[in-house]
């Protein structure tokens, strides 16, 4: 059978049936161009995801970074003042 780019979608979204699925990936294992064209296809999916649907913990990751920095690495304090103290520098 010859596969198309359709196909290779359907598999990657788990749209195919058990047996059909099963055919594909045995398609896969034994054709290098098939092969390729399904990594080609993981590639293009995985920038467009990345490109068009933001992470949502991103903004979550920033503001937990920005609060530990306050915390831990400020002038004010955290664990760089008595560093700073011992090194005779102000707080």
């Amino acid at each position: 059978m010859k596969y198309t780019i359709k196909n290779i979608a359907r598999y990657v979204e788990g749209a195919m049936e058990e047996r059909e699925q099963s055919y594909f990936e045995d398609a896969v294992a034994i054709d290098p161009a098939l092969r390729e064209e399904m990594e080609f296809y993981l590639d293009k999916r995985s920038t467009l995801r990345m490109n068009m649907w933001p992470d949502p913990k991103k903004g979550e990751l920033v503001d937990t970074l920005e609060q530990m920095n306050e915390k831990y690495f400020s002038e004010k304090g955290g664990i760089l003042s008595p560093i700073k103290r011992l090194l005779g520098r102000k707080k």
